[in-house]
Parts: C-alpha cells; sequence; structure tokens
C-alpha cells in the first residue's frame, strides 16, 4: 500500500478499537467489524490502481483496419500437456481486418498435427462471430467472442498489445469474470 494508505489504516484502526471519539458504541466486536470492513475498502481501491481493473482504451483514431495473415497459438498454463493433448488459445487474422478466437483441447501434443482438422471449422466460412482488429505500426487491438470446439461460446475478451511477423505479445481481459492476462506470447502457426 502506498505511504498515506497506511498511515490512514493505522489511524483508522486505533481510532476505531480505542473509541477515542466517541463516534462508536462500546461493543468492540461491532468496532473490529467496521475495521476489517474499512481494511477491505481500502485493499480494493489499492487493486483498482494497480491495475486490478483495467482501463482498455480504443485504438487511436489513425489505427487502420486489417493486414496481418496467419493463426497465432498460446499454450495455456492451466494445462500442461498429458496424454490426452494440450488447450491452446487460437487466433485467426485476415488482412481484411478479421480476426477469429477459440479455445480447442488438441488430441496431440503438437499443434501443428492437429491443425488439418481444426483448420476445418475454424475459419471464416463456418465461424459465425467474427470480429476485427486494428493497427497502428506495431501495436494491436481487438476484442472478440469466441467458440470452443465442442461449439461453447466464450465471453468477450478485450485485447491489446504488440506483434510482429512472427509473435504477439498479448494483454487480455474477460468481462465475464474480470480475468486479466499480461503478456501472453502467441507464436505464428507454421501452416499452408
Amino acid at each position: 500500500m502506498p505511504e498515506d494508505r497506511t498511515q490512514t489504516s493505522h489511524i483508522l484502526e486505533e481510532s476505531i478499537l480505542s473509541n477515542e471519539h466517541g463516534l462508536l458504541p462500546v461493543n468492540q466486536s461491532m468496532a473490529k467489524i467496521l475495521f476489517l470492513f474499512c481494511i477491505s475498502l481500502f485493499c480494493l481501491l489499492e487493486v483498482c490502481d494497480r491495475g486490478g481493473v483495467p482501463s482498455i482504451q480504443p485504438p487511436p483514431g489513425n489505427a487502420s483496419l486489417g493486414r496481418i495473415d496467419g493463426v497465432f497459438a498460446y499454450a495455456t498454463p492451466s494445462q500442461p500437456p498429458s496424454e490426452e493433448g494440450r488447450d491452446w488459445c487460437l487466433l485467426r487474422f485476415y488482412p481484411d481486418g478479421l480476426v477469429l478466437y477459440t479455445v480447442e483441447r488438441t488430441k496431440t501434443k503438437s499443434l501443428t498435427e492437429s491443425w488439418p482438422s481444426i483448420d476445418k471449422w475454424f475459419n471464416r466460412e463456418k465461424i459465425k462471430l467474427q470480429n476485427t482488429y486494428y493497427v497502428l505500426d506495431d501495436q494491436i487491438w481487438f476484442r472478440t467472442q469466441g467458440r470452443t470446439g465442442n461449439q461453447h461460446y466464450v465471453p468477450i475478451v478485450d485485447w491489446w498489445g504488440t506483434f510482429t511477423n512472427q509473435k504477439m505479445i498479448l494483454n487480455s481481459f474477460s468481462h465475464k469474470t474480470n480475468y486479466k492476462r499480461m503478456n501472453a506470447e502467441f507464436v505464428r502457426l507454421a501452416i499452408n
């Protein structure tokens, strides 16, 4: 916590627990509950200050629609590879500004081996939820709603970050869970 909030919480604690200002009844349990509530409020403010609830900025007015062509993948850390395969976040970009998003579990540890079966449904002709992306220099912004391979739709996610020809470093924010992932490295798949 910043210095001023730490001092404020100590002053608040002493004041509430000692009841020196006569603001509260003498009931110590009520004073402790009030103190815990105030500390929780301070902690919440601190989380917001550190980016717990991101402020997603729209792309600047001079950002352009599209120009990337390819599929980028990120192996989710929540599911290490096993005999059953691996979970992947996939982003497919088209040069006209279309981006598709899905989370897919492959039966093999290699995404390249599984790509032919994924490509049959993960394309602009098959996916109904189509999203657009914007770029400016090496910066990228987009919002997605995608689907998992089993047809369940995933929540709206805001994305922003940087890209090169071979990889993207992306931050994301899920509107359903308020989960924020920072600096996820998506690599371009070597596919035709």
